[in-house]
């Protein structure tokens, strides 16, 4: 379902930025842009709407609603699209498109993007191809880090502490069975099954001073998870740590799940961007759940990562 929009859009001059306002989101393979937050020139928020239910999904066109969608601006004729392999594109709004999928459907801008050739329609979700801004404000792609230069001795700390935290609690949850199920109790022996990486970012903040975002594991084999031979107790812990001029690293954000060999009930995190902004610098990120899918900003503060934006896209 396609509605054109060429009596709402106005063109921004080349380049311009008024009052700092933009509009985010995420290309897709469809060559549809959906928008997951905006910036109205005083804070962040997200008025776009949430994915519909495919038995939900709206037999007439929203254009009625767009421009409340927008906070009362008019559609984006221009996006600028940053590809993952960090090279930018100008793109033209082409139209307001229902993007409907095995999960749902999206309202989105239709770009004149060129498609995936083998772009898959109905696939769920449809696979991601960059961020688009509605200015030309710069964003800095994140790479995948050199796991030779990753903060080893702070990442032991942190899973150490984090996991220890979550073992706590569940203990204390399983207390009224009298039974306790889930990793030893003593760090000492959890600290016998090593620590191994999934994946890692690294981000530059500071001259000399480094943000890396890491995903990591502890399996326990000895603990069977599920009734499936060769499913182990999993500890999936993921966290935010930086790293001073002095390879000093300090952990400002972390989480941990207990999950099996599924992974089912763990959330990741991939950080796609990083730009600054005049209220801060922020990261684009995907969240990633067992039958969830997000994108959302999150600030990168002293201390602390803070989580500012998270919708959901299908």
């Amino acid at each position: 379902m396609i509605v054109y929009l060429f009596l709402f859009v106005t063109p921004p001059a080349v380049g311009q930025v008024v009052d700092e306002r933009v509009v985010v989101g995420v290309l897709q393979s469809s060559g549809v842009v959906i928008p997951f937050a905006r910036y109205d020139g005083v804070g962040w928020l997200n008025t776009w709407p949430l994915p519909e239910e495919r038995s939900n999904v709206p037999s007439q066109p929203a254009v009625a609603n767009l421009r409340e969608w927008l906070g009362g601006e008019t559609a984006p004729a221009m996006w600028r699209i940053w590809l993952q392999s960090g090279t930018s594109h100008e793109v033209r709004t082409v139209g307001l498109e229902l993007i409907k999928s095995q999960c749902g459907a999206n309202w989105g801008f239709m770009t004149d993007f060129p498609k995936a050739v083998d772009s898959c329609r109905y696939c769920c979700p449809d696979a991601l191809v960059g961020i688009a801004l509605s200015t030309d404000h710069t964003i800095y792609p994140t790479p995948q880090a050199d796991h030779s230069l990753l903060p080893y001795n702070a990442l032991e700390r942190a899973f150490n502490a984090t996991e220890s935290r979550e073992v706590a609690e569940l203990q204390e949850s399983q207390r009224r069975s009298g039974t306790y199920y889930g990793p030893p109790l003593d760090l000492k022996a959890r600290s016998v099954v090593p620590i191994r990486v999934e994946r890692a970012w690294a981000m530059a903040i500071a001259p000399g001073k480094m943000l890396y975002y890491i995903e990591a594991v502890r399996r326990y084999v000895n603990v069977q998870a599920t009734n499936e031979v060769g499913c182990p107790y999993i500890a999936a812990f993921r966290g935010w740590i930086t790293v001073n001029r002095e390879r000093q690293g300090k952990a400002i954000d972390t989480k941990l799940d207990f999950t099996d060999c599924d992974f089912k009930g763990a959330s990741f995190v991939k950080p796609l961007a990083m730009f600054d902004f005049k209220s801060g610098r922020y990261a684009i990120v995907q969240n990633n759940g067992w039958e969830s899918q997000s994108y959302g900003l999150v600030k990168i503060e002293s201390g602390r990562i803070v989580t500012i934006i998270d919708a959901p896209v299908r």
